[in-house]
């Protein structure tokens, strides 16, 4: 069934149209993409969460295994204990980073309006994302020089 209006301020013409139901194949979409905005803010943030958990348990595993590949008795002069200690560091860094992307969004925004809103959320998902990559890279970074420096201190 087809209308037609007719608004009074503008001698437009408005042809309105009887829509169907939503299908059950639509339903599904729409529930899928509204789980999608919901968890778009959840995932980064547990993932901050388990990260944070990962970096700081990194640093005795690390020290464990240093500790057990140093033979007894050896000095080790100051440069080593440096380099010894850099993964240590990093792996504070990227935790303390991951720490910053869990902490909750501090805006203010009206929930009237509809475009405040996504602009914080784009806003909150793309520090996280940055956020997220940065801690990577230094975790990442603190194990390859862990790794490096236990094979060293095995020899």
């Amino acid at each position: 069934m087809m209308r037609k209006t007719k608004t009074e301020e503008e001698n437009v013409i408005i042809d309105v149209k009887d829509v169907d139901a939503v299908s059950p194949h639509n339903q599904a979409l729409y529930d899928v993409g509204r789980e999608l905005i919901r968890q778009s803010l959840t995932v980064g943030r547990d993932y901050c969460r388990f990260m944070i958990t990962t970096s700081l348990s990194a640093i005795p595993i690390y020290l464990a295994i240093i500790a057990f590949s140093i033979p007894d008795n050896t000095a080790l002069d100051i440069s080593t204990k440096i380099y010894l200690i850099i993964p240590v560091t990093l792996f504070l860094a990227a935790s303390l980073i991951f720490t910053r992307g869990y902490f909750p969004v501090m805006k203010s925004f009206s929930l009237d309006i509809i475009d405040e809103i996504e602009f914080v959320r784009s806003q909150t998902i793309r520090k996280r994302y940055i956020l997220i990559r940065v801690g990577m890279t230094l975790f990442l970074i603190a194990i390859l020089i862990a790794c490096i420096m236990i094979i060293i201190t095995m020899r």
